[in-house]
């Protein structure tokens, strides 16, 4: 019964991070720099933006960093860069942004902690705007929303590679069982604490950016671990 409950763990790991895959494929576009510009004049009106325009335009996933996979971002930053951050932080440029664009059509408004200045993050058909606010001054973020079939297709991937791990354990294990337990022990060993530490990571959140796809946290974990 053990092998049988092994085979189907492992196998609902690889359908889930196959189906995650998959259900993320066809993610909306990015808006060009200009329009990324334009939207975030509707949130700041008045007020030029200073510092480069930083884009990502990654395919699949979440914002991990400078990995070449990802939901892509665009990131407006009214301020230059500084080696010194400022004792004195003005929040007044951020006081009336999340009325801006809750005007023009941003809802679903949701608090960022962790700010001096009031931020948050909002949604307009399938994109995310974020707006933070700390001693590097003001920033507006675009992202794509995760989407829709990224959760089915991970349940659904899941649920069919569980299945059929139990099946093929359980037909096999009378015969193969010496076999079954050499591959499947070390891979348990390997993709067990990492699919523990990513659905922890899913569960628990506490992370800017939208909510990391399944299979993309698998090569961030492999990279520090044959690091």
């Amino acid at each position: 019964m053990r092998v049988v409950l092994l085979g189907a763990l492992l196998l609902a790991i690889l359908g889930a991070t196959v189906g995650s895959w998959i259900g993320g494929r066809n993610p909306a576009p990015l808006p060009s720099n200009a329009e990324a510009l334009v939207l975030a004049q509707e949130i700041i009106p008045g007020v030029t933006p200073d510092g480069e325009t930083d884009r990502r335009d990654y395919e699949y996933g979440s914002r991990l960093g400078d990995e070449s996979y990802g939901p892509g971002f665009v990131e407006v930053n009214y301020e230059p860069l500084r080696e010194y951050a400022p004792e004195v932080i003005d929040c007044g440029p951020g006081r009336a942004t999340r009325a801006n664009a809750a005007t023009h059509g941003w809802q679903h408004f949701r608090g960022l902690p962790g700010y001096p200045c009031a931020s948050w993050s909002a949604e307009r058909g399938n994109l995310v705007a974020e707006y933070t606010h700390d001693a590097g001054g003001p920033v507006v973020t675009f992202y794509r929303a995760t989407p829709a079939g990224v959760a089915a297709g991970t349940l659904i991937g899941a649920l069919l590679g569980a299945l059929a791990g139990a099946f093929a354990f359980h037909v096999l294990r009378s015969r193969h069982r010496p076999m079954l337990l050499r591959v499947a022990v070390p891979a348990a060993v390997v993709l067990l604490p990492g699919a523990a530490i990513i659905l922890s990571v899913l569960v628990l959140g506490g992370y800017e950016g939208p909510t990391p796809v399944f299979w993309t946290v698998w090569p961030t974990l492999a990279r520090l671990f044959f690091s």
